[in-house]
Order: C-alpha cells, then sequence, then structure tokens
C-alpha cells in the first residue's frame, strides 16, 4: 500500500505538470502526507523508550527524497533544453551545452558528500560502546544512554568506567530500576559486595519481580557465602520466569559447589534448553561432569563451549585439566598453551601448566624450570593465598630438586588450606615426600581423580 502511495504521489506531479504548473502541488500535498503519515505512529499512541531513533525516518523519508530527486530532473532536465522554469530560453551558464557537464558535476559532489557522511556515521556503529558515547554526548542528561554505555563498557571489563556512567544514571533518575541492578552487577565484579547486595534491594524495592536484579543478587550473596539466601532468590526468579537460563545457571553453581553435582547437572541441561548458545553453561556442565568423573562427556562439552566462544580461556584450562585426569599429557599441554595465549596471565592455567609439568613422568630439566617459573607467577598473582597453587609451587620445587623450598612451600599451602578440607590431607602426604628428598609424581589416571 505504502508503495502504491508513494508511486501516487509522483505520478500527481507528472500530471500536474502535464496540465498546469499549479496542480503540481497536490503531488507534494501526497509527499507531505506520506512523510507525517508514516512518522505519526511512532510520535503517538506507539510506545518508544526515546524519541531520538533515527530510523523512523527511513521510511518516512523515502517520500521526501522522491520529491528532492524528482524536482531536480525536473529543473535539469529543462535546463538541458535549453528552458527555463517559465517556458522562456536559458543563457549563459545554464545553457544546454553546460547542462549535462553541471549534472554529472552535482552527482559526484553529492555522491560523495553522502559517502563521507555515511562513513563518519557508521564509525559510531563500531561498537556499542561508540553507539552509546555518542548518545550521552548528543544528550548529557539522558539517563538509558548513560546505564546502556554503562553494561557496554562491562562487557570490555572496564568496571570503573561503567560504574561512573551507572551512577550518572542513577543521578539523573533515582528510581531507574535497570540501572540499580547494573551498577550492582559492576560493583560486585570490583569486590564491593555490600554496595552491590544494596543496589540489588533497591532495585526489587522499585520492581519486585524484576528477574534480573533477583538473580543479580543471588550472585552477590553467593560471593558473599550465603548461599542459602542465594538460592531462594534463583528460585524466585524461576518462579516468575521459568525459561530463565541464568538462574538455572547460576542455582546450578552453588549447588555444584556444595557437591550436589546430579541437582547441578539436571539444572544446567534446564538452562541449556532455554539458552543452548551459551558457551558458559556448556563449561559449567562440563566441570560438573568431570567432578562426577565423567570425563569424556565433560570434554566434548568443554569442545562445544570453546567452539562457541573461540577465546574462552576458562574452558581451555578446564578442558587441560580433563586431559591430564586421563593421561593425555600432549592434549593436555595444547589445550593450556591455547588458553595461556588467549590469556597469559591467568592464576588457573598457570597452576594446570605448572603441575602438568612437574608432576608427570619423564619431564626434562627445562620443562621443570619451566614449571617452578609458572608456579611462582600463578602465586605472586594470587598472592600466596591460594593452597592448591601454593601447593603446585611446592610440587615444582621438590621436581626441580628444590626440597628445602618444597618443604617451606607445602607447610604454607596446608596451613591455608582447611584442616578437614581432602586438599590438606593430600598436601601431608606430599610433605612427607619432600622432607624424604623425594618429588611427587602424579599416579596413573583413575575415574573420578581430580586436579589440584
Amino acid at each position: 500500500m505504502g508503495e502504491r502511495f508513494l508511486l501516487g504521489g509522483t505520478g500527481s506531479i507528472r500530471r500536474g505538470r502535464r496540465r498546469e504548473r499549479r496542480s503540481g502541488l497536490s503531488g507534494w500535498g501526497y509527499l507531505g502526507a506520506w512523510f507525517f503519515g508514516i512518522l505519526a505512529p511512532t510520535s503517538s499512541f506507539v510506545p518508544i523508550a526515546d524519541l531520538a531513533f533515527e530510523h523512523r525516518m527511513y521510511l518516512s523519508s523515502a517520500g521526501l527524497s522522491v520529491l528532492v530527486v524528482t524536482s531536480a530532473y525536473f529543473l535539469l532536465t529543462l535546463r538541458a533544453r535549453g528552458v527555463g522554469v517559465r517556458g522562456k530560453p536559458v543563457r549563459g551558464f545554464f545553457q544546454a551545452e553546460y547542462a549535462r557537464w553541471l549534472v554529472g558535476v552535482l552527482v559526484v559532489v553529492v555522491a560523495a558528500a553522502l559517502t563521507w557522511r555515511t562513513v563518519r556515521r557508521n564509525e559510531d556503529y563500531r561498537s556499542g560502546v561508540s553507539i552509546w558515547q555518542k548518545v550521552v554526548e548528543a544528550v548529557p542528561c539522558n539517563p538509558r544512554g548513560h546505564d546502556n554505555l554503562g553494561v557496554e563498557l562491562q562487557a570490555q571489563d572496564r568496571f570503573e568506567e561503567a560504574i561512573f556512567h551507572h551512577r550518572r544514571a542513577l543521578e539523573i533518575k533515582p528510581d531507574n530500576v535497570t540501572a540499580h541492578t547494573n551498577l550492582g552487577a559492576a560493583l560486585k565484579s570490583q569486590g564491593k559486595l555490600e554496595e552491590a547486595v544494596a543496589h540489588h534491594r533497591q532495585s526489587l524495592r522499585l520492581k519486585p519481580s524484576y528477574v534480573n536484579a533477583l538473580v543479580n543478587l543471588g550472585v552477590a550473596l553467593s560471593a558473599q557465602g550465603k548461599l542459602n539466601e542465594a538460592v531462594g532468590y534463583y528460585r524466585r526468579a524461576l518462579e516468575i520466569k521459568p525459561d530463565c537460563a541464568a538462574a538455572y545457571t547460576n542455582l546450578g553453581n552453588v549447588l555444584q559447589s556444595q557437591g550436589k553435582l546430579d541437582e547441578a547437572i539436571s539444572l544446567y541441561r534446564h538452562a541449556l534448553k532455554a539458552n543452548p548458545g551459551s558457551a558458559e553453561v556448556y563449561n559449567n556442565l562440563g566441570t560438573a561432569l568431570q567432578s562426577r568423573g565423567d570425563f569424556d562427556e565433560a570434554i566434548s562439552f568443554y569442545r562445544k563451549a570453546v567452539k562457541i566462544k573461540p577465546d574462552y580461556a576458562n574452558a581451555y584450562t578446564n578442558l587441560g585439566h580433563a586431559f591430564q585426569s586421563q593421561g593425555k599429557f600432549d592434549a593436555a599441554m595444547g589445550s593450556y598453551l591455547e588458553a595461556l595465549r588467549i590469556k597469559p596471565e591467568w592464576p588457573a592455567t598457570l597452576n594446570g601448566m605448572a603441575w602438568l609439568l612437574a608432576t608427570r613422568p619423564g619431564g626434562s630439566a627445562s620443562e621443570l624450570q619451566e614449571a617452578v617459573r609458572l608456579a611462582e607467577r600463578a602465586c605472586e598473582l594470587t598472592e600466596y593465598q591460594n593452597a592448591a597453587i601454593v601447593d603446585t609451587l611446592a610440587a615444582a620445587y621438590a621436581a626441580a630438586g628444590r626440597f628445602e623450598e618444597a618443604v617451606k612451600a607445602a607447610e604454607s599451602a596446608l596451613g591455608s588450606a582447611s584442616k578437614a578440607d581432602e586438599l590438606a590431607e593430600q598436601i601431608r602426604e606430599r610433605l612427607e615426600l619432600y622432607r624424604q628428598k623425594k618429588p611427587y609424581r602424579e599416579p596413573v589416571p583413575t575415574q573420578g581423580s581430580t586436579m589440584p
């Protein structure tokens, strides 16, 4: 219908020109009606979040474009015939011999100008950050612009900048529900858990059924160790939105940390039904299956995770752990190296590779020295507070023949480990070997064996 309307408008211009020039106003009227008629719904009863959505102009501007092109064609055609608008002969620069040259120049100039403007505009669309940065530059008091810019900055791990823009959104609109939730998520990523929880609770006071706030509050509470309270919020989110993949995933994470592997695996499978493209869920399901001893199935899920997200260092590291647990050392080494290529300073990967080099049979002297280097770096990054990583350092020292340092490191790891923890018992056994000046060697893998 819109096409017939537009063609009717241009046809009226032509018919008006054939009859008399004044009747051409009817065609212009059609084009005006086209422009305002198409624009009217989104300017009245159709709700929109922002008034300045430029794509609202795309279809409505078609009529205006036809008007400009048709008018230019009409005028230049007259010039090409040597006739003026009122039928009088044209003299001088606009004579027929110059008209075609003028048309060509105008086309080139207009095309160049529009191309330049398009290139400039495309720069604004190169990323989510650039788009919303342009919005807040144009309209500094736009709370939605600041909030969405904060979300895009979070996705790039630029948390300080994200927090600034979320706070700015709340200064402009204090009851902005999504800004409270997004600010809470950014604060949680910075370890500011109390403030994060406060903003999520404020979001829920404003909108008790807001699922994102329920899930993010659960995540913040889990980070505080308040697992039972977190579980309550995840379950409440699922009551409101039964297909909430984030709620299934985070609830599965809590249950996996509590050793409830079968329940966690079931929840991860539900999450994949709701969001089959989530690399994170495939990875988490893999870790649960690996903890249960299902290495082959775990490996298949890790591979799916890195296929979806090729730069997923965590999944590559877990893939390395799974291969190592099966005694497939070369495959494990390849996975660790890929993880380190993506994230060179990640302690989990450094630790896994150091453990592999230090404890596998037949390691060369250079490999043992590399194991020490990797383990020391992992300890530095974690400030020697992670018992499992310090345990790896002890194993690396022992493998390199530095038994006094191995004993000290093992004693330090034992002091950091929970007394009733399985890891603590393993460290005690290895400590006795180091005192006897013997290195620790990884036993032949069995189903259910795990990495430190």
